[in-house]
């Protein structure tokens, strides 16, 4: 059983998104050196101006993650502090290299603009020597806010890059605004360029600020399916034009994943000819509708393997599906087969007005595909404080408490939301007991802690002076805004709590005594979250929107149907023990999904049915007395 609960009043859209495995580094120490390069940069103009880059006031994004992020964010600038006044004609373009970590697909584009909106056309290029290539897509027409924000922009359907250097960009469509932003420190690995509508690239002076949102896949062993033997005979009598021939395929080394078909391999004999190579969906163990519009190649006609690579990979969801050809032309070439008989039947053929037929032996046909893994995920640092410097002597009371108010970054996707994976608390002067909290930020007192998100976690602290890290069991889903962790003591310390010496970051960092109120420390507490983001869009299928329940309720899970996992949202309105089953037609417990106490609220669980066939499903959702049943359909 694989399930994930997620405390949440918002509908949760899609699956935990692949996501950056990057080193974070201190967010403190990126504050002081963007100030440093800020003021070097402001001084700089004052002396002269210029050339190419006049100045911004700097927005108030987020810092930078750092260059060698393998995760969902690619992105090589410090935050906007700069436009490029002299790039202002239409046709000018604007382009930043990318170099993934591995093979990747493109699917948002984040941009900042400035002094005015205007429309442009997006690019996105392949690599040629480390300036734009050829484009990858259709340049798409966007118009850009120009109002120095985040702009996200949404790459539908996702683009396939593979694992090179490639550029993403946009090219003025009419003359500015809008204009391009850059940083102010420099330009990275000289990745940034502009380009004159009569003009050759040049590399600037810093840092486009334009990002790209990947998701990476790695490709595991490509694998050959073949099922024949030697060449060794012909078939004379399917020498027709719209004869066609087929093998059978099945995955099975993964055969819940679904895989790409890359290329075939034909042996034709007789001569060459024109053909039509097909990839079809299984239908009972027949071909059934082409998975890809039939592709024209010319077949050798020499008895050996002709490898053939398809225009673009073709996504294969089932476990079984069918590669083959269809003679353009009357023989030759003609198809070939080995000697050894027809394994399972795999291989058939069907002249132009008559049905498929199984042939003697195993057609010469085989399929080349490739599986992929995704990447497990792995939380990101928010942190604001140094090392450990100082213990806290006061508060020191049993129910004294301690706080670190954290703001996740919003951009990483249209809607973004987080999930609390862990924290991490430094402690000193011995062992203790005490409770971890995670609190949503107080709207009646915006800074301070307010009410639980979870139910407090019982530990006993190290008191080593050490990161000890409590994990949250399950991670908790937080819209983007503020929420603070930290913990209670439970009896007199020890342990003691520890700060850094470098000031209260934006005072985030509190402490409260059992009678008292939260009140400021003076440098931040050794506290911190790791998190992962992901996308909390609302819309579903064809435009469609599941509906939350309000008190107690069960929606309609998401996708539907599905293959071959699905999200059941549920609501209850007091606090109960809950169960989520899943049945089969015949009114037999397939599985329990979820089952234990919950507080009030809103929450979601996501059902993985690799395992089970394809069919209707009822899902149903008790919570004390109460239960509730809908249907679902899983198609595989």
């Amino acid at each position: 059983m694989e399930s994930i609960i997620i405390d949440n009043n918002t509908l949760i859209q899609t699956y935990i998104q692949k996501l950056r495995r990057s080193k974070q580094m201190n967010l403190k120490l990126k504050i002081i050196l963007a100030g440093i390069l800020m003021l070097t940069a402001a001084c700089c103009f004052a002396l002269a101006k210029p050339s190419m880059a006049d100045e911004l006031i700097p927005s108030n994004e987020p810092i930078s993650k750092p260059l060698d992020a393998q995760g969902t964010g690619l992105f090589y600038d410090s935050g906007s502090s700069g436009y490029l006044p002299q790039y202002n004609q239409a046709g000018t373009m604007f382009a930043v290299r990318f170099t993934p970590a591995e093979d990747c697909s493109l699917k948002f584009v984040q941009i900042y603009s400035t002094l005015g909106t205007g429309d442009v056309l997006m690019h996105v290029w392949d690599d040629d020597s480390g300036n734009p290539g050829t484009d990858v897509v259709t340049p798409f027409t966007v118009t850009l806010t120009g109002d120095n924000t985040p702009q996200v922009i949404t790459i539908s359907p996702i683009i396939d890059l593979g694992g090179g250097d490639f550029h993403v960009g946009f090219e003025l469509i009419n003359a500015a605004p809008p204009y391009a932003v850059t940083d102010s420190d420099g330009n990275t690995e000289q990745r940034s360029k502009a380009k004159t509508p009569s003009g050759s690239w040049t590399v600037l002076d810093n840092d486009l600020v334009i990002r790209c949102y990947v998701e990476y896949y790695v490709p595991t062993n490509d694998e050959l399916l073949f099922y024949d033997g030697a060449p060794s005979y012909i078939l004379p009598s399917y020498n027709q034009s719209g004869s066609q021939f087929s093998v059978r395929f099945t995955n099975t080394r993964y055969p819940d994943e679904a895989c790409s078909l890359l290329a075939v391999q034909i042996v034709t004999s007789s001569g060459p000819g024109n053909a039509l190579v097909h990839v079809w969906k299984d239908d009972g163990g027949a071909p059934g509708v082409d998975l890809m519009t039939p592709l024209a190649v010319v077949l050798a006609g020499d008895a050996s393997y002709q490898d053939i690579a398809l225009t673009a990979p073709v996504e294969i969801t089932d476990q079984d599906f069918h590669v083959g050809w269809e003679l353009a032309q009357v023989a030759p070439p003609y198809a070939t087969t080995d000697g050894d008989g027809n394994t399972q039947n795999r291989s058939r053929a069907k002249m132009p007005s008559g049905a498929w037929t199984t042939t003697d032996n195993d057609l010469n046909i085989r399929a080349s595909v490739r599986y992929y893994v995704e990447p497990a995920p792995e939380p990101e640092v928010i942190a604001y404080d140094d090392a450990p410097a100082y213990g806290v002597s006061s508060p020191h009371d049993s129910g004294s408490m301690f706080a670190v108010r954290f703001t996740p970054e919003q951009s990483h996707f249209p809607d973004t939301c987080v999930f609390l994976y862990y924290v991490e608390i430094v402690t000193t002067s011995g062992a203790g007991s005490g409770q971890v909290h995670v609190w949503r930020d107080n709207p009646s007192s915006p800074g301070n802690p307010g009410a639980d998100v979870i139910d407090p976690i019982p530990t006993t602290f190290s008191g080593n002076n050490t990161y000890q890290r409590i994990d949250i069991e399950p991670p908790v889903a937080l819209e983007a805004y503020d929420f603070h962790a930290g913990w209670e003591l439970l009896e007199a310390s020890p342990p003691l709590a520890t700060r850094d010496a470098e000031g209260n970051t934006d005072n985030r960092s509190k402490a409260k005594t059992p009678s008292g109120s939260w009140t400021n420390t003076d440098s931040d507490m050794n506290i911190r979250a790791h998190v992962i983001y992901y996308n909390c869009q609302t819309s579903v299928d064809e435009g469609n929107e599941v509906e939350i329940p309000t008190g107690f309720g069960l929606a309609q899970n998401y996708p539907n149907p599905f293959n071959a996992t699905t999200n059941i949202i549920f609501g209850i309105e007091k606090a109960s023990d809950v169960d989520v089953s899943v049945y089969n037609l015949a009114g037999q417990l397939v599985e329990t999904v979820f089952s234990d106490n919950l507080n009030p609220g809103v929450y979601t669980v996501i059902w993985n049915a690799s395992k089970y066939s394809s069919g209707i499903y009822f899902y149903k959702l008790t919570a004390g007395e109460q239960t509730t049943t809908k249907r679902m359909a899983l198609l595989k």
